[in-house]
């Protein structure tokens, strides 16, 4: 597939931190007991794997690992933010084209912030050289209980297949829609990308010759380096109109999309080359946080319109299977457990106290979280009732 978008050079701001014993603070937590936390709704979705929340149309989008993983789920909330007594929406991925015969799977999903859109970023379990014609990005309408597909897009031979992470996210004039996965030979080596597709106002990716006929060609912008993870990327946030940070093997790392001679920077964070980390934004700071699954890790690092500084905290929970929450009304950032959540509490800029709270769900992975301001709200998937 040819792209806009040339192969980026890349200067690297490199500030490796032997042991999180020299981060700028360690906070030990104390456990501070609560008998009930009322702001919790509960989603029953068994091998819930992401959440997306659209507090607009009220409703919660969930994917699946495992049987349901062509699947997702869509719950309706009722004028107060609660999950209605209703069955959600099973929306089904469609088997299309000549890789109808393979297996299909949802990563990640997204709603448009003021229209009745859906984008699910899917994947398949295919080879690579067969994988061409595959439709990474499907857009639906969700209206009155129904979804109709609109637009599927993001197929070639750099997109990559078969992987098992992929989060996509706007920025915030919801003007382009960032995904991950792309992949490229670069002297008989591969090398990892991350790009954005312009949307237009209808919500749609606007074509690359301004048709969308036959032949589609997604206008779009991508970035290849050594330094973007394969596979990896656990997660974006959109910080300025040019920037944006994500998640990397070594830690977070900044895109510029305008300053040519820095097109990435990164703080790698103890313990190097670990691959599953996930990112999250604060909602009203220049603030990120982040878990290192499978380490028990999780940081606290502010930024400067995307240049993130080397000054941060670090603090221990039970092992963190989520991506952070950050919950701005009650000044907590959430991590999901096994069989349980985990609130770090916060103050006004953002820093960790040393305090956190446990609350105890039915689901050995808790990874599919999300939290409503408007409603001030905490959902989280589970794999029974109460």
């Amino acid at each position: 597939m040819n792209y806009p978008g040339k192969l980026l050079g890349t200067a690297i701001v490199v500030l490796w931190l032997a042991a999180p014993a020299k981060a700028q603070k360690i906070v030990a937590l104390q456990y501070i007991h609560e008998e009930s936390f009322p702001f919790i709704a509960e989603l029953v979705a068994p091998g819930a794997s992401e959440m997306a929340l659209s507090e607009s149309m009220r409703l919660v989008a969930v994917t699946h690992k495992g049987e349901q993983a062509a699947r997702v789920s869509i719950y309706t909330l009722d004028e107060t933010g609660a999950p209605a007594a209703t069955e959600p929406m099973a929306l089904e991925l469609p088997r299309r084209g000549p890789l109808a015969a393979h297996t299909t799977y949802a990563l990640g999903v997204t709603f448009h912030p003021t229209l009745p859109l859906l984008y699910v970023w899917q994947d398949v379990n295919a080879p690579q050289d067969q994988a061409e014609t595959f439709e990474h990005l499907l857009i639906f309408r969700v209206a009155h209980g129904k979804a109709e597909l609109v637009q599927a897009c993001g197929k070639g031979s750099d997109y990559a297949a078969g992987r098992k992470v992929g989060y996509i996210a706007f920025d915030d004039r919801a003007t382009r829609l960032y995904f991950p996965n792309l992949t490229r030979m670069e002297k008989g080596k591969p090398v990892n990308g991350i790009g954005y597709f312009r949307i237009g106002k209808n919500g749609l990716v606007l074509p690359e010759d301004g048709t969308a006929e036959a032949g589609f060609m997604a206008q779009s912008e991508v970035a290849f380096s050594l330094y973007i993870p394969h596979d990896n990327a656990g997660g974006f946030v959109p910080v300025s109109d040019e920037v944006i940070i994500f998640a990397g093997a070594a830690g977070p790392i900044s895109w510029d999309q305008v300053e040519a001679r820095q097109r990435f920077s990164y703080v790698g964070v103890w313990p190097p080359a670990r691959p599953y980390r996930r990112i999250a934004a604060h909602p009203t700071l220049s603030v990120i946080y982040m878990s290192l699954l499978g380490t028990g890790y999780v940081l606290q690092l502010k930024h400067a319109e995307g240049y993130i500084t080397s000054n941060f905290q670090a603090t221990t929970i039970t092992g963190p299977t989520s991506r952070p929450v950050v919950l701005g009304n009650r000044k907590m950032v959430a991590f999901g457990a096994k069989n349980q959540i985990q609130f770090i509490s916060i103050d006004d800029r953002g820093y960790f106290l040393p305090e956190f709270r446990r609350a105890v769900v039915s689901s050995d992975d808790v990874s599919a979280l999300s939290y409503s301001e408007k409603f001030d709200k905490f959902y989280v998937a589970v794999e029974k009732g109460k």
